[in-house]
């Protein structure tokens, strides 16, 4: 057997490292800051939210929430996905509140009864950044018509 130079035993190390960290998906947050108090911005990410999916895990005191699996089956392979959302909101320096909003995306490869989801077979697709912008997107527009709402409002 033929013995690699220094430049080839790196290049396929580099190669093999690609190839292993290529087999998971990466996480990948939407973020945004928002002038909001926290409470405000959990208010506002629970109210989105809550209208697509339904929330399963809220941890107001960590600034976290995730929603179960919201389940999209169609009769080919492949096509069947479903979605669960991941936040997480804390507290900025400047007076405001970071949120972060991952959509966690996976596809149905079952081929012999995709529309059974007792069946399905689910494997892991890349975060759905479209749909977390999406809800980025509400959520600012939530945190901004609570807070004219607020400021109509005698006290």
């Amino acid at each position: 057997m033929q013995k690699l130079g220094r430049g080839w035993q790196g290049l396929a190390a580099l190669a093999l490292t690609g190839i292993v960290a290529g087999c998971g998906t990466t996480p990948v947050y939407v973020e945004a800051t928002y002038e909001a108090d926290l409470d405000a911005a959990w208010r506002a990410c629970l109210t989105i939210v809550d209208v697509s999916y339904d929330l399963q895990t809220l941890n107001k005191s960590d600034g976290l929430f995730h929603t179960s699996w919201r389940s999209e089956l169609h009769p080919f392979r492949y096509e069947g996905k479903r979605r669960r959302v991941h936040g997480r909101l804390e507290t900025v320096e400047e007076g405001g509140t970071s949120v972060a909003i991952r959509v966690e995306a996976e596809k149905n490869a079952d081929i012999d009864a995709p529309l059974d989801i007792r069946r399905a077979k689910w494997k892991s697709l890349p975060d759905d950044e479209y749909e977390a912008r999406k809800l980025q997107e509400l959520v600012r527009l939530e945190i901004d018509r609570a807070k004219r709402v607020r400021e109509r409002v005698p006290r």
